[in-house]
């Protein structure tokens, strides 16, 4: 995987050049395909054919489609993740599923803007406007999205609209940005997580926190532990993704002309340094983790069942919306236990932003600097607990491993 990511980097460049629109989605299709042929194999065939249902779904029911194209998205995922902890429990196999993640967020996402397509104005927000679709994407657009080279693999995700306008170059990506320097930026970053992966993370194995070892360290040394675990272990995904991060902006796909600071952060997949030292509390940070697929969970599933306008009139239908969003991403990401003990102890974290938000006055006394300091070290903590679990898969392990912290991250 990671050569069919680097070698995206190099083609960027070139694919950026290319002004006829046929042959941008030739090379968007067949270098999709390749790579997930490559990786997948036969498996590759579960991205087509899924796609094509859905696609077969926009056909016949139009703008009723956005959700049955999510439910029989979904589950398909599931099942799929079902077959992977039959046929390799427990194990971190390269497998499609990852994949279909991805090309599950581009599929519902089509799905609810042409649905958006036939309302008018008035009954949208925003977001829901610029993303809305009038006519549903020819099948040779469809695929070019769905398969397009620089995120078929690991994401990020992108919207429909975003994408067509720059196989087009027409609206924001008219111009054509110099991207040498923003996406060298990503690129010798992914570098420095590999370096850290290879040379640090070993010795901060989070298989150790099960460990009867582990269980009789002192609790300073514990959490000192869970600290490096976690962050050692984030910089797997920070190379990955920040690859990926480099990708999109070879392509041009990253580049945003409205931007008044940095015009290559539209579409990422992570936002590394923001998450570790920009943030200081833990929605800012899960916003800065996965970026994109936290727009999507956003979009088209937490407002789609509370609209921004009900927010604060209707709190109860906002605590529904956030906890059938956390399940639907536990689902999403796949059904070994330890994804529902992590993302049950991330509500109940969030749930405690909340509250520390509203009393946020309390604790002016404090400098600005320190506040943000201890703001980030807590959070990040926080965050550290619910992703052992995560990261450890196995309820069974999940339990020991808050045994040996003495259950602090459930009833701290």
């Amino acid at each position: 995987m990671v050569g069919c990511l680097l070698f995206s980097y190099p083609a960027g460049f070139f694919y950026k050049r290319i002004d006829s629109v046929a042959l941008r989605h030739f090379i968007s299709i067949a270098l999709g395909f390749f790579y997930q042929y490559m990786i997948y194999k036969e498996e590759t065939l579960h991205v087509f054919i899924l796609s094509l249902i859905c696609y077969v779904l926009l056909k016949v029911l139009k703008r009723k489609a956005a959700k049955p194209t999510f439910i029989l998205s979904m589950t398909y995922l599931v099942l799929m993740h079902a077959r992977a902890m039959y046929n390799d429990y427990g194990g971190w196999r390269m497998i499609v599923t990852g994949t279909l993640m991805i090309c599950i967020c581009k599929i519902t996402a089509v799905a609810w803007c042409y649905r958006d397509g036939g309302k008018t104005d008035d009954k949208l927000s925003p977001e829901q406007i610029k993303n809305k679709l009038e006519e549903v994407p020819s099948i040779i657009e469809y695929f070019s999205y769905i398969l397009f080279y620089a995120t078929s693999l690991v994401g990020p995700f992108c919207e429909y609209k975003d994408f067509i306008d720059m196989i087009h170059k027409r609206g924001n990506y008219a111009l054509r940005p110099h991207t040498f320097f923003p996406s060298l930026k990503y690129l010798l970053s992914a570098f420095v997580f590999l370096g850290i992966v290879i040379t640090l993370a070993p010795h901060y194995a989070p298989a150790y926190l099960i460990t009867d070892e582990f269980g009789a360290s002192n609790l300073g040394y514990k959490f000192y532990f869970v600290f490096m675990s976690m962050l050692f272990h984030r910089c797997r995904y920070y190379t990955a993704w920040s690859i990926a991060n480099a990708n999109v902006t070879t392509s041009g796909l990253n580049y945003d002309h409205e931007s008044k600071e940095d015009k290559f952060k539209k579409i990422v997949a992570v936002l590394p340094y923001d998450f570790e030292f920009k943030a200081d509390n833990v929605r800012d940070k899960l916003e800065y983790w996965n970026t994109s697929c936290q727009q999507w969970l956003k979009y088209y599933i937490y407002l789609r069942i509370c609209p921004a306008n009900q927010i604060k009139a209707k709190p109860a239908k906002a605590t529904l919306a956030s906890n059938l969003t956390f399940m639907a991403s536990a689902l999403w990401h796949g059904l070994y236990p330890g994804y529902y003990l992590g993302f049950f102890m991330l509500f109940i974290t969030q749930q405690l932003n909340k509250f520390v938000f509203r009393v946020r006055s309390k604790f002016q006394f404090i400098p600005e600097v320190a506040r943000s300091v201890i703001g980030n070290l807590l959070s990040t903590l926080l965050i550290d607990f619910a992703a052992v679990p995560f990261s450890l898969l196995d309820f069974t392990n999940a339990m020991t491993f808050l045994s040996n912290m003495f259950y602090i991250p459930v009833v701290g």
